[in-house]
């Protein structure tokens, strides 16, 4: 028969199908998002020169926590890359899908987009 049957098969079919399915498919997995540095680089300053300094993100790793701390905190109105977005594993800025346990240290640098159920204790 030239059309499709009314039962599915048992064993997938070697080809894909020529008709695109109706709606896009739904995956009970998570993705495979992967938390890793990037390779390229992220701005740290300006010198005295106007020259743009950019590092790494092994640079960043072999500087002391409080530094990495500080690099990786900045947020900047600028479009130059952060460490905190080139470097998410250095800085432990990883998206995930569920929400932390515990609050974070750091305040956000965006307002959020719901308001709380009651002030806070700080």
């Amino acid at each position: 028969s030239s059309g499709p049957s009314s039962v599915p098969s048992q064993v997938p079919s070697l080809l894909p199908s020529s008709v695109p399915s109706q709606a896009p498919s739904v995956s009970q997995q998570p993705s495979d998002y992967i938390c890793e540095d990037k390779t390229s680089l992220f701005y740290l300053k300006t010198n005295d020169n106007g020259i743009e300094i950019f590092k790494d993100c092994d640079w960043l790793r072999n500087r002391p926590p409080d530094r990495q701390e500080n690099l990786c905190a900045r947020t900047a109105s600028s479009k130059k890359p952060l460490a905190k977005d080139v470097c998410p594993f250095t800085c432990d800025t990883c998206r995930t899908t569920s929400p932390s346990v515990a609050p974070s240290s750091a305040h956000s640098s965006e307002p959020s987009l719901q308001p709380s159920s009651g002030p806070s204790s700080v």
